[in-house]
């Protein structure tokens, strides 16, 4: 029977499975430092990804999508934008965002369990993916725009008006 299932169905039934043994006996007990907060990336997000990947069904991988995988991807990809901020890629903080997120759904299948944790290597290939945007979008700031629109701190119109009225103010 278990020939018959897809890898999807397969991690449905773990998941059943481990909800209730997490019901029945509470949350297994690790060594370390609890928690702080509410984990969104967890082993079950793993499992989720790797069924993905594995399942050739395009409606069983939306399923699994929508319920699994979306919102660990939409919270990394949120909180790696607010905490390092790029301030040369272009848009929103919403559109960076879905920039990323449309990003990292390009990598999904390449994910494998030999990689390590999920959450590394999409924190990691999230955060590689911005700050190549980041360093672009800069160079072509620095290289296409005018010298304004460069230099913020400066007012370089005024600067030279200033230093021309200085010049002819000299000769009095």
């Amino acid at each position: 029977m278990n020939e018959e299932l897809s890898p999807v169905d397969k991690f449905y039934i773990w998941h059943a499975a481990e909800m209730k043994d997490l019901e029945e006996n509470g949350p297994k007990k690790r060594r370390g430092r609890k928690p702080s907060k509410k984990q969104y990336f967890t082993y079950i997000t793993d499992q989720a990804i790797v069924a993905y990947n594995n399942e050739k069904s395009q409606h069983k991988r939306n399923r699994v999508y929508s319920e699994h995988i979306h919102y660990p991807i939409w919270k990394l990809s949120q909180n790696i934008i607010n905490r390092f901020k790029f301030p040369y890629m272009n848009g929103t903080t919403e559109d960076k965002q879905y920039e990323v997120i449309g990003f990292l759904l390009q990598k999904l299948g390449k994910y494998t369990e030999d990689k390590g944790r999920a959450f590394s290597y999409f924190s990691i290939v999230a955060k590689n993916y911005c700050i190549q945007t980041n360093n672009k979008a800069y160079k072509l700031l620095k290289s296409k725009d005018n010298l304004l629109a460069v230099d913020r701190q400066r007012d370089v119109v005024n600067e030279q008006v200033t230093n021309s009225r200085k010049e002819s103010l000299k000769d009095f």
